[in-house]
């Protein structure tokens, strides 16, 4: 082997290395850079890679249809009842910014819809918290209301679809929840999904003291975007003949 080879290669890569920091690129490991001229496909996490990490409600579904959520006008019952219940489900806080960003994204929502600190009503009629548990996916809250005792519940689609038994149709009235119905519901989730979005779905229950069996079930989506972060760039690679993905921990794959 020629005594100026070793010395050749590891100069060339040290030239592409630097290169790849003028771009922004961070090289972990000298030897990986080899690789990178048989690359096809690329796996990146989004959240806060991507993405600020701050996020924002887009579109609300219910039974009554689908509505933006920036949407001018007084928004259906519906669409109200699953706003407050989506509210109550968090422990995050506008004031300061704290907490997660999802349950953030919710409370601005909520913030918008009814111009008042969603979290100070929040605060003052909870009862009880039982914390997000990733094992059933779901995220479940008490509060005090009008003399009436309030469970929402907020979690994955299909795990809240399935302990949901009546839904409010699109006059507001309560029903049977029926295979038909769930159907829909998960077609809309689908749709939502495919578009790139988180979706959450909330559930309610309404208990009137001494009546024990008086309940009441919500049903609806408030799905969610992640900001972009401003340098990133979806083409590139596809200029490239490369496949990205963006890798995230819940609902179907996405692509950029």
């Amino acid at each position: 082997m020629p005594e100026g080879l070793l010395p050749t290669i590891t100069l060339a890569l040290a030239t592409g290395v630097r290169e790849l920091a003028r771009r922004g690129a961070v090289v972990k490991r000298l030897s990986a850079v080899e690789t990178l001229g048989a690359t096809t496909v690329v796996c990146t996490d989004k959240t806060g890679t991507l993405t600020e990490n701050r996020m924002r409600a887009v579109t609300v579904w219910t039974p009554e249809g689908e509505r933006p959520a920036d949407a001018p006008g007084p928004a259906p019952q519906g669409v109200r009842l699953l706003v407050d219940a989506a509210a109550d489900c968090t422990t995050a806080g506008l004031r300061g910014r704290h907490g997660d960003p999802t349950e953030l994204a919710l409370l601005d929502l909520a913030a918008a819809s009814t111009g008042a600190e969603p979290e100070t009503r929040r605060d003052t009629e909870r009862r009880a918290l039982f914390r997000f548990d990733p094992r059933i996916k779901l995220m479940t809250v008490a509060s005090q209301r009008d003399g009436a005792l309030l469970l929402h519940t907020k979690g994955a689609p299909e795990e809240v679809l399935a302990r949901a038994d009546t839904i409010l149709d699109a006059p507001g009235q309560e029903r049977p929840l029926g295979p038909a119905d769930r159907t829909a519901v998960m077609h809309a989730i689908g749709r939502l999904a495919d578009r790139g979005l988180r979706v959450l779905a909330n559930r309610g229950r309404c208990q009137r003291r001494p009546r024990a069996a008086a309940l009441r079930h919500r049903r609806g989506h408030g799905p969610l975007r992640h900001r972009r972060r401003p340098r990133v760039r979806h083409h590139g690679a596809h200029r490239r003949r490369l496949r990205d993905h963006r890798v995230r921990g819940r609902g179907r794959p996405a692509h950029l």
